[in-house]
């Protein structure tokens, strides 16, 4: 595919390993918007794109990754149970991806693409949030932009 996707595809990967559910499975993760069950789970679409030229050959790309992590329906929770659940979750996200901001789960994994050796960042969270994710299903949500920047090689046309 391309760089950004491939990217993509790693943090999905991470963000199964990034929380600790209260039943001790890994919560699903998709690299596209969906609402589904069960919770919590994670759901991810590209957001804004910076980019700025580096030389001839290379440019600067800031992309953004939203994340969403879903953590319960609406009302269909114990009042301020979806809550303590998010507090606990959202110190925990911070946390796993502040120490692997080179994307790498494991010494193993291989590098991502282009990823600027500052690697990525998570932006600012934002906070609880109730979500219509569908016609009829109202969630409890928070998300997380997560900021990458790469250094791209750029292919010049010579006419």
């Amino acid at each position: 595919m391309g760089y950004f996707h491939d990217a993509v595809l790693r943090v999905v990967a991470m963000q199964q390993e990034a929380i600790q559910t209260p039943a001790g499975t890994p919560p699903e993760a998709f690299p596209y918007l969906v609402a589904r069950q069960p919770y919590p789970y994670w759901c991810n679409w590209p957001g804004a794109i910076r980019r700025e030229s580096l030389s001839a050959d290379r440019e600067w790309r800031e992309h953004t990754l939203n994340m969403r992590l879903v953590v319960a329906a609406d009302g269909a929770d114990v009042p301020g149970e979806a809550e303590k659940r998010l507090n606990d979750y959202v110190a925990q996200v911070y946390d796993y991806f502040a120490a692997r901001r080179l994307l790498k789960r494991t010494g193993d994994d291989p590098p991502v693409q282009y990823l600027d050796p500052e690697g990525a960042v998570l932006g600012v969270a934002t906070g609880l949030r109730v979500l219509q994710m569908s016609e009829t299903v109202r969630v409890k949500a928070v998300d997380f932009p997560l900021i990458m920047t790469f250094s791209v090689p750029i292919a010049r046309q010579v006419i």
